[in-house]
């Protein structure tokens, strides 16, 4: 069994086009987003392709974030990131969204893709030389 679990480029933008159906969904049914920030650092990729796929601003400057912004974060590991983030800025983000979700985690997003499982989830953007798996 392999270390760990390999998401392609081509997965990453499949699974950030579902992030944006759902987010488009949600605007649908009038939750006010226009525009998306990315947790540094694995979650700026992922919010430049969706601000690119909901033709949305990316906010890069945490004192930009207000009400009607979208969170993202490639994972929800240990939750504590996130757990962190939701209480600093409490009222001032939309929803949060991931790739990854841990069961059992500090946090859970308001929408992820896929349960992680026990193998180290390696991104496109890594190597395995380059990743925390090398500390494991």
């Amino acid at each position: 069994m392999a270390k760990f679990e390999k998401l392609s480029w081509s997965a990453f933008d499949r699974s950030c086009r579902k992030i944006a159906r759902f987010v488009r969904e949600k605007q649908k049914a009038g939750l006010a987003i226009d525009k998306v920030y990315g947790i540094p650092r694995g979650g700026l990729g992922m919010a430049l392709r969706i601000s690119h796929l909901l033709d949305i601003p990316l906010v890069v400057d945490e004192s930009k974030l207000d009400s009607r912004t979208l969170v993202v974060d490639e994972i929800c590991d240990t939750g504590r990131t996130l757990s962190e983030f939701s209480k600093k800025y409490a009222g001032r983000y939309a929803l949060i969204a991931t790739i990854y979700h841990k069961e059992g985690a500090a946090f859970t997003p308001d929408y992820y893709l896929k349960l992680k499982t026990g193998r180290w989830v390696l991104f496109p953007w890594e190597t395995a030389k380059t990743t925390w798996m090398k500390h494991k």
